[in-house]
């Protein structure tokens, strides 16, 4: 597994913890999870009625990808600025 990879599995774990913890504080484990989840579902089947469950996975599923993504390319904007200086201050410029 590459680097790049792992930096985005840390990142969404991380961020799906912390949704963990603030929804079960509040008293609704997996809520925010699970709203997101549906409305992301909701996207693509409008008159689909899903369980919270279905939304949970739909959510940590698109969840992780993004953040797999963002971590590949951070690690390789950092690579790319180690060889050649200057590129990750473009790709700050440019987000």
């Amino acid at each position: 597994m590459n680097e790049g990879v792992r930096v985005g599995l840390v990142g969404a774990t991380t961020i799906w913890l912390w949704l963990l913890a603030v929804d079960a504080v509040v008293g609704a484990p997996l809520h925010t999870s699970g709203v997101i989840g549906r409305e992301l579902l909701g996207i693509i089947w409008p008159t689909l009625h899903t369980s919270l469950l279905a939304g949970v996975l739909a959510f940590t599923v698109v969840h992780y990808a993004l953040w797999t993504l963002v971590g590949t390319l951070v690690v390789r904007a950092i690579a790319a600025d180690a060889r050649s200086p200057g590129v990750l201050l473009l790709a700050i410029v440019i987000l």
